[in-house]
């Protein structure tokens, strides 16, 4: 907790009297219960275990294998199959952007069934050269008699991808295990929300303890009628939405909310309304500028006091954060986010693959609550990933990253700039194999590097997720097309930093193009799983290479930049200053 917080909390301690909203404590709290009695509901439900499908039955043997050729998602043919090669699965290969081809035979007759596919990064699935009705995520329903063909293609735009298992499991029991997941997630969220409740009653504790000995829908309804004044709010999330700054939460409930806001904390009495759309609010910032706290209420659910964000410009030093690939490793994001205020940067930058799965929902909503860490104190600027695409390869457009995230330009690509600094945002992976001819990002590329704003800046950034120059993965070395692109406007553009992330660990490199000295970073290492410690490209050979979860800071001082990087146990693992040639 940082120091401003600490004010606003004994403040709010010593002139509770005064103001009726200032002395409602915040209703929910991410600390653990302290009581015996949740405690032992939290250890209850840590011992009830995930649901898993009942019958499962393996398709690993006797696939053959082929990689595409020039193949973009919708332009291709089916490949020869004579002189391929057979493998068992799992079956992965670095070919980044790349299609990856799989075939079988059916040897048993199948009715009626699930077909469930794991694959990097997605997959499309064809029954005698017809494509097949896709369910949900990549699981596939399928009929087939002996002797069909069945053929996967793997779409791949990691750095190693292919087919690591296909499953098939009969629609019945497919039907019952996600009744059972189902049920099983309403419960644990009902419980979790009588375990973050900073005071709750004896009878809903009971209640809980019941619905886990006995997870039945009567008794998760009779958990949430207890608890249905009391919707679960996460902390907000300031993002820029087409140049103005808006506040984001999720909240368990829809419905409206209600903003208290002022000057003094204890006494919060300009109040705006805020409706929801699908359990996401949003609210501009700039209705808030003349106050200096706020707090939220939805119906009997009250939030802490939040100071209210300063957009003005400095002109002197300022600090922000840099990272990449938090990709569902939330317990270490979370730590590193919640570092975040004990800092007074200015805004965050998130170089893509935010979750692990674009198409899944619940992580984004955790990807929030993580930046909900952060308080609203700073804005963040998030470029997409492969990973946060929607998987399926039926389309490519990123569905839950325009619904639950903002940029600048409403685009996957855009511009910003704080005091002498200018950035520009890239994702190549509107295509694939990834590229940039799928919109207008390469033109407007080269009209932003023109602009009055970009060539006035002293320090100029290129943020993307594919990284030009990467050590990290054996045979990686970068994307080509990325290089292709940058290559040749290094100098030209005077570019000093390349961020980005997809290896997922950290690696400097600093290299001279012409008279540019363009300084590379790799931040993949915010949460997702790292990569072997002794494997890596021979080349480039990076000037630093780390294989730990991090988080970067910039302090910008005029013409020097000093970059340092720490670890989740806030231990320096690299630091270094850049001197403006």
């Amino acid at each position: 907790m940082d120091f401003k917080r600490v004010i606003v909390l004994l403040l709010l301690a010593a002139f509770g009297c005064r103001q009726q909203d200032s002395i409602i404590s915040p209703t929910y709290t991410i600390f653990p219960p302290q009581d015996s009695a949740r405690l032992t509901l939290a250890e209850k439900w840590k011992a009830v275990k995930t649901p898993t499908p009942a019958i499962i039955q393996p398709i690993d043997q006797g696939w053959r294998y082929v990689a595409g050729i020039n193949e973009s998602l919708t332009d291709f043919e089916f490949p020869e199959w004579e002189q391929t090669e057979v493998l068992d699965l799992p079956h992965r290969v670095t070919l980044p952007n790349t299609a990856m081809w799989y075939q079988r035979l059916v040897v048993d007759p199948i009715d009626s069934s699930l077909l469930e596919v794991n694959a990097d990064d997605g997959a499309q699935v064809f029954l005698n050269g017809k494509k097949l009705e896709r369910l949900m995520d990549d699981r596939f329903y399928l009929t087939a008699t002996a002797g069909d063909t069945l053929t996967i293609r793997v779409l791949n735009n990691a750095m190693a991808g292919g087919l690591r298992t296909v499953k098939l499991l009969p629609l019945a029991n497919y039907r019952d295990y996600k009744n059972q997941l189902a049920l099983y997630r309403k419960a644990g969220a009902a419980v979790n929300q009588v375990l973050r409740l900073s005071k709750p009653s004896a009878k809903a504790v009971e209640a809980a303890s019941l619905l886990v000995e006995h997870p039945t829908i009567e008794n998760i309804t009779r958990v949430e009628a207890l608890l249905s004044a009391y919707p679960v709010p996460s902390d907000p999330v300031l993002l820029n939405n087409k140049g103005r700054f808006e506040l984001n939460w999720l909240s368990s409930g829809n419905g409206q909310a209600t903003i208290f806001a002022g000057n003094d904390p204890t006494n919060l009495t300009t109040e705006f309304i805020v409706t929801a759309k699908q359990q996401l609010f949003r609210f501009p910032l700039e209705q808030l500028s003349n106050a200096s706290f706020y707090r939220i209420r939805q119906l009997d659910t009250w939030t802490e006091v939040y100071e209210v964000p300063k957009m003005e410009q400095t002109a002197g030093p300022f600090s922000f954060t840099l990272w990449a690939d938090s990709q569902g490793g939330w317990n270490t994001f979370s730590k590193l986010m919640s570092y975040t205020n004990e800092y007074d940067d200015k805004f965050s930058l998130g170089a893509g693959d935010l979750v692990a799965n674009g198409s899944d929902s619940v992580q984004w909503k955790s990807l929030l609550t993580s930046l909900g860490l952060a308080n609203g104190r700073f804005p963040f600027y998030l470029v997409p990933g492969n990973h946060d695409y929607d998987g399926y390869y039926d389309d490519l457009k990123p569905k839950n990253f325009n619904r639950y995230i903002t940029t600048p330009s409403g685009k996957n690509y855009f511009s910003w700039q704080y005091s002498n600094c200018a950035f520009i945002a890239l994702d190549p992976n509107e295509a694939f194999p990834i590229g940039f001819d799928a919109s207008d990002q390469k033109q407007w590329l080269l009209s932003e590097i023109e602009s009055p704003e970009w060539k006035s800046a002293t320090w100029h950034f290129v943020v993307l997720h594919q990284p030009p120059l990467s050590q990290g993965w054996p045979g990686y070395h970068g994307d080509e097309v990325v290089r292709e692109l940058l290559d040749s406007v290094y100098e030209s553009a005077n570019i000093d930093f390349v961020v980005a992330g997809h290896t997922h660990d950290y690696e400097r490199l600093t290299r001279n193009y012409g008279n540019q000295q363009v300084n590379f970073l790799v931040v993949g290492g915010a949460g997702g799983g790292l990569e072997p410690e002794d494997d890596k490209s021979e080349y480039p050979v990076m000037d630093r290479l780390i294989r730990k979860h991090h988080l970067a800071r910039m302090f910008v001082h005029g013409d020097s930049i000093h970059l340092e990087v720490k670890d989740p146990d806030q231990d320096i693992i690299d630091q270094f200053d850049f001197i403006k040639q």
